[in-house]
């Protein structure tokens, strides 16, 4: 798993700031794994919060109740329904402007959605019925409601693209990064170099010359599972971060591809730059 696939290096602000390396992938949560070199924890962060708060992605804006005599309430159900994360086309929708009301956006800023649901059953994201079949929750089995015998759900929803700084609902996933941990071996201390690799809890050394050598693969599968690492004083090893390499995690949540938060990530980071640039020389 944790193999170098592909680098890129991104220009930012008219120079090359940063190389990305990816070294591993969760399996379950979708979670993609970065080692970034030449860079801070300045530009990290301004790239995590571009991916949170700037990356638009489809949600729930607006639900008509026309039935619902549920165990919830419509204003509890409205909020429930707008956390749903649903698959985004970002090169067919338009982010929705504010000063239009819904009921007058055009098709390119709005997509509706229809629920319809006896009980007794419970009501799954999957039964929601949406307009276009390129946008629909990313997980079916995400539960709505329960509905006992006799009660009733129906509603009509428009979905909108929003970003992540305008509401938490429309956030594409989570991200966060630490300095790339680089180990070194007291070999002084180390004198019986099987034993040493044999009791390791994490198992990330192997021998190699008769010495103790930390396995590249093994000790980037441990950075993929977000492993932790811990030296004592006068130990057998020693742990300094690395003042320009990181590891960076990003977790989506399944409205875009990582590929494409990344990239949307990067291209609005860059837009903010060159407004800025502009922004001093208009200035002096």
């Amino acid at each position: 798993m944790a193999v170098a696939e592909r680098k890129a290096v991104r220009e930012v602000g008219g120079c090359s700031m940063v190389g990305f390396v990816k070294i591993g992938k969760d399996s379950i949560t979708g979670r993609v794994v970065f080692k970034v070199s030449k860079t801070s924890p300045a530009f990290l962060n301004a790239l995590r919060r571009s991916i949170m708060e700037n990356v638009p992605t489809m949600a729930i804006e607006m639900v008509e109740f026309r039935k619902n005599n549920s165990i919830l309430y419509d204003e509890f159900l409205a909020h429930r329904l707008g956390l749903i994360p649903l698959s985004t086309d970002l090169k067919s929708y338009k982010e929705w402007d504010k000063k239009t009301s819904l009921d007058d956006a055009p098709a390119s800023m709005t997509l509706h959605l229809t629920l319809k649901a006896k009980g007794p059953r419970t009501v799954f994201a999957k039964d929601l019925k949406s307009k276009d079949p390129a946008v629909k929750p990313v997980y079916g089995d995400m539960p709505i409601v329960s509905l006992l015998d006799g009660q009733e759900l129906e509603f009509d929803a428009v979905a909108v693209l929003g970003r992540g700084s305008d509401h938490s609902k429309f956030c594409p996933g989570r991200s966060w990064y630490r300095h790339y941990p680089n180990i070194k071996i007291n070999d002084k201390i180390v004198d019986n170099p099987d034993s040493f690799v044999d009791s390791s809890p994490l198992k990330i050394f192997r021998v190699s010359g008769g010495r103790v050598v930390v396995d590249k693969e093994k000790f980037e599968d441990a950075l993929v599972d977000n492993a932790s690492f811990e030296s004592v004083d006068g130990g057998p090893i020693s742990i300094e971060d690395s003042p320009d390499e990181f590891i960076f995690h990003y977790e989506p949540w399944g409205q875009l591809s990582p590929k494409e938060s990344l990239e949307t990530a990067f291209e609005n980071l860059a837009n903010d730059f060159e407004n800025l640039q502009s922004s001093i020389k208009d200035a002096s």
